[in-house]
């Protein structure tokens, strides 16, 4: 009983540890801006991730530049290094600065919107192995939206859900069952109950959960610097020690 008690622990351990490795969309802003400049974080129209685990390996941000060929230059992020800048020929649909995302109401970074989509798998008895986001401004609102689509280990889409990046709720889901959207943002516990499958590598992710306060804490403080950055004040979160309100030209 032990050994399977201990074995259990050293799993869960390497889960959580894997996830606090992976860097989030929060993560790859701030790499793009400390080799650009703050200001170019006024411009970001889209941030994609593909195959998170739960977070991609790698970050896609368009900002919107006048100067560039279709009006938007694209830059991949990996752990906080620029690995590839191009000016794509196809413009985005519309106006690329009517796209920039509303960055003062950005208030969910993506390991945030991982924990609300995680949780809509467990009650939704969904399993799946990986994830891929897509944050956009909302057609309808304007406001910032994160929309998370569900693989499993075949690679095959078993979800999408649509977060709120203002405040959590859930605008939307598909393929995971109709549910009505409701007013709560995160857990209220430190566990989930038992729902068989469902989840982020199904039982074992339970854990994740159980740091759910310190998690979205560190998110609302680091998205509170992006606030900073864009706006010049902070309401989301503890100011970051050493964060000064630099602009640039752009």
């Amino acid at each position: 009983m032990m050994k399977r008690a201990l074995t259990a622990v050293l799993v869960v351990g390497a889960a959580v540890s894997a996830a606090a490795d992976q860097p989030s969309a929060y993560e790859a802003m701030r790499a793009l801006a400390g080799r650009e400049g703050d200001g170019i974080l006024r411009r970001v129209t889209e941030v994609v991730g593909r195959q998170g685990t739960p977070q991609p390996l790698v970050w896609r941000l368009v900002v919107a530049d006048p100067a560039a060929r279709g009006g938007v230059r694209e830059y991949e992020v990996s752990g906080g290094r620029i690995l590839s800048e191009r000016t794509p020929v196809a413009r985005i649909a519309g106006s690329a600065s009517e796209s920039v995302l509303a960055a003062a109401d950005l208030k969910l970074d993506s390991d945030g919107a991982f924990r609300v989509v995680n949780s809509e798998a467990w009650k939704a008895r969904v399993g799946f192995d990986s994830a891929s986001y897509t944050l956009r401004k909302d057609d309808q609102s304007g406001g910032p939206v994160w929309t998370v689509e569900l693989f499993d280990e075949a690679a095959r889409s078993v979800g999408v859900v649509r977060v709120s990046g203002i405040d959590g709720r859930i605008l939307s889901t598909r393929g995971m069952g109709e549910r009505t959207p409701g007013p709560t943002t995160w857990p209220k516990t430190d566990t989930v109950p038992d729902n068989g499958d469902g989840g982020f590598l199904g039982r074992t992710n339970r854990t994740l959960d159980k740091a759910g306060r310190s998690v979205r804490d560190g998110s609302l403080r680091a998205v509170g610097t992006v606030q900073y950055w864009f706006t010049g004040r902070q309401t989301v979160g503890a100011p970051e020690p050493g964060i000064g309100g630099k602009e640039d030209d752009d």
